[in-house]
């Protein structure tokens, strides 16, 4: 039983799904920094020293590979979306895409650009091995009676062909887009005086917006188009693409607070800084 429902329900729903990605991810970038500054102090002394901050940057492609996974499995949820007493259709997966691009976002402004786009070919590799061996572990044969645990598993892990590539595509080239457009736009305003870009905000909204307004269109064309009506797919579309701005107003904060906490010493600094 759902924990909201009612003619308005969608909107905390959608609310809560986004602030809790994004406060987790947070959590989890600061907590990787913090092993790797423990990290740095043991290897101090150690002949074989690893380069500053190599845990922390492979955590975090790491921690974004992870979320890209949870948006495969979560993919084949479908929710809906209740406003003002109309039912909107959303799968789940949509919903975890805007909280992908804000910590993929974390790697390009604290990281780099080299990072992000590393963070980005080692999800397609993920994705295509994960793919291939779930296949093979979804049709092993089950025991003598327990038919009935093979296909509800079946069913939960099953993938389809369309929607998988569809998926595989639109992420793997929005999220090389996302990556240009924030880099462009930090190049464009970095300040020579303080040795570091400004607007952050703007660099993350238009970045995430634009990008993954672009991954709703592709995939959703590639992966419905045919099998549901031309009508629901655009509203889908229209749908994800509110979800994706309040996304990129959301993370604003969450990026500053991270960029605070830099100068604190408690975070790593960005990126202008760190070179």
């Amino acid at each position: 039983m759902p924990i909201f429902s009612g003619e308005w329900s969608g909107i905390p729903n959608v609310f809560i799904t986004l602030i809790l990605g994004i406060v987790l991810v947070t959590i989890a970038s600061v907590i990787a920094y913090q092993m790797n500054v423990r990290f740095a102090l043991k290897e101090t002394s150690s002949k074989n020293q690893i380069p500053k901050d190599t845990v922390f940057k492979f955590t975090m492609v790491g921690l974004v590979v992870a979320l890209y996974m949870m948006v495969t499995f979560t993919s084949a949820k479908n929710c809906s979306l209740i406003i003002a007493g109309k039912e909107y259709f959303i799968i789940a997966g949509s919903l975890m895409y805007p909280v992908l691009a804000y910590g993929l976002d974390i790697i390009d402004e604290f990281l780099g650009k080299k990072y992000a786009k590393i963070s980005v070919h080692v999800q397609l590799l993920s994705r295509i091995l994960v793919t291939i061996y779930l296949l093979w572990i979804i049709y092993l044969p089950a025991p003598t009676g327990e038919t009935e645990n093979f296909i509800m598993f079946r069913d939960l892990m099953g993938i389809l062909p369309r929607v998988t590539v569809a998926s595989v595509i639109a992420n793997y080239i929005s999220s090389l887009l996302d990556i240009s457009i924030f880099s462009r736009i930090r190049e464009a305003t970095y300040d020579k005086n303080q040795k570091r870009a400004r607007k952050l905000w703007m660099r993350s909204s238009v970045s995430s917006f634009v990008s993954l307004s672009f991954n709703v269109a592709m995939f959703s064309f590639i992966a419905f188009v045919g099998s549901r009506p031309i009508i629901q797919i655009f509203q889908t579309i229209i749908f994800s693409m509110l979800v994706r701005f309040i996304m990129s107003l959301l993370e604003i904060p969450f990026l500053y607070l991270l960029r605070w906490l830099g100068m604190k010493g408690v975070f790593v600094n960005s990126y202008e800084e760190t070179v």
